[in-house]
């Protein structure tokens, strides 16, 4: 396969896959990977997204995590300054792209699911606990470090107390848990 004419072969895989969206998420993933393996970064990322692979994205994005960082000390004024940006930045666009993708998206990759704690403590050492509090209700209330961090905003922020539980919470996708539920004087963002 020509990746040149990599439009003709996503097309044949959608109309060929239609309903049997894992195969056809397979089979454009799959496509993606040649794509980025030629150097067609940005074709590769379109692949993904219509492959709901988040985490494909993600792994694109995290490999070039350092080098945005880089440019960005070029121009700020401290090395924190940098780096708070481009975890900002990480987390921003990743948020928006869950959404486009849907609400029913899993976050399993661990380095993803690393830079969103770290993301977390940013938020919360300047008092923002409340966005610290709803990036972690979008992460995978299984994982261990999650469940950490959770208690440790609400602990930071005087809500621990008043917490109603969601360690049973099943996490059913990005973003949502099966009740929905939140601690007490935490807002829910939608």
């Amino acid at each position: 396969l020509d990746v040149a004419q990599w439009k003709y072969a996503a097309r044949a895989i959608i109309e060929f896959y239609g309903t049997d969206s894992t195969k056809k998420n397979e089979q454009l993933v799959a496509l993606a990977d040649r794509l980025i393996e030629s150097g067609n970064r940005q074709d590769a990322l379109v692949v993904y997204l219509a492959a709901n692979s988040l985490d494909k994205v993600a792994t694109v994005w995290l490999k070039e995590f350092s080098s945005l960082e880089q440019k960005l000390q070029k121009e700020k004024s401290s090395l924190y300054e940098a780096h708070s940006e481009c975890l900002s930045e990480f987390v921003e666009r990743f948020t928006v792209f869950s959404k486009f993708v849907g609400d029913d998206t899993i976050i399993t990759n661990e380095d993803l699911i690393g830079k969103f704690l770290e993301y977390v403590n940013l938020e919360s050492a300047s008092g923002s606990f409340e966005l610290a509090y709803a990036i972690l209700e979008s992460l995978p209330a299984s994982n261990e470090e999650v469940k950490m961090e959770k208690q440790r905003v609400l602990l930071a922020s005087g809500n621990f107390g008043k917490a109603t539980t969601t360690s049973n919470a099943r996490r059913t996708g990005y973003g949502t848990t099966a009740n929905n539920s939140i601690p007490a004087g935490v807002p829910q963002y939608s």
